[in-house]
């Protein structure tokens, strides 16, 4: 694609910072982040690719919070991580031969279709499960990998997917599943940054614009969010999941 202009790259920056803002507790940063791209004009599989250097930036900071709050048990966490990772390199690989219009759609439609999972986690009865059974878990695994497939090839609310599978799967908090999924991002971030790479996926300016950003953006949020309750998120990721999903199918 053409050279961004200053103002595109500085309106990357904002969609950036505000995404992985609120994305850092929800999970919904690419909700906002991936259609964001398209629309200032970055191709979709390129989009992915380059967001994906923006989760690290991301899960540096927001791992590094929350492991300060003692939210964060990052050992523990290593089989899910490992995991995920698998998971993401077979989802880098796919979205590597994608067609990008079939892709901006698909976006688009799982963005909308996210939206009930979001507000209707509690009453679905995602959340609140204590003392899982090893066979729950082993679930979990299954579902994580999953997770991370898609991780790889879309992207957009995979987060969220995965912290409800932390909160339905393993008994954690909301707020721990958070945090445990900003240390699995490390893992995404670093496999899908090296097979796009390779691929010739990524934009570098947009790319390093949204790892500074989304670094910034993630620390405040994580900041923000253990003062607060994680509900502030819910609504407006709905929202923009709506808003961002009509967007791409138009």
């Amino acid at each position: 694609m053409a050279a961004m202009s200053l103002g595109q790259l500085t309106l990357v920056a904002v969609i950036g910072f505000f995404g992985s803002f609120y994305g850092v507790v929800s999970g919904g940063g690419g909700l906002i982040i991936i259609p964001g791209l398209i629309f200032v004009g970055v191709p979709a599989p390129s989009a992915v690719a380059s967001s994906r250097v923006g989760i690290l930036g991301l899960s540096i900071t927001g791992a590094y919070r929350y492991r300060r709050a003692g939210l964060l048990r990052a050992r523990a966490s290593v089989p899910l991580l490992v995991v995920v990772a698998c998971g993401s390199a077979i989802g880098a690989v796919l979205l590597l031969r994608s067609d990008p219009e079939q892709l901006r759609r698909a976006i688009g439609l799982l963005t909308i279709a996210v939206a009930p999972v979001i507000v209707l986690g509690r009453r679905l009865g995602l959340e609140g499960v204590s003392d899982p059974s090893s066979l729950r878990r082993r679930v979990g695994y299954g579902v994580t990998f999953l997770i991370g497939i898609y991780a790889g090839l879309f992207g957009a609310a995979w987060a969220t997917f995965f912290t409800y599978a932390m909160v339905a799967a393993f008994g954690m908090s909301f707020m721990q599943g958070a945090a445990t999924r900003t240390f699995v991002g490390l893992a995404v971030g670093l496999v899908t940054v090296a097979i796009f790479s390779v691929g010739g996926a990524i934009d570098p300016a947009p790319a390093l614009v949204l790892f500074v950003a989304q670094a910034l953006g993630s620390y405040a949020g994580a900041s923000f969010s253990l003062r607060q309750s994680e509900s502030y998120a819910r609504g407006l990721v709905a929202l923009v999941a709506v808003l961002s999903g009509l967007r791409l199918l138009i």
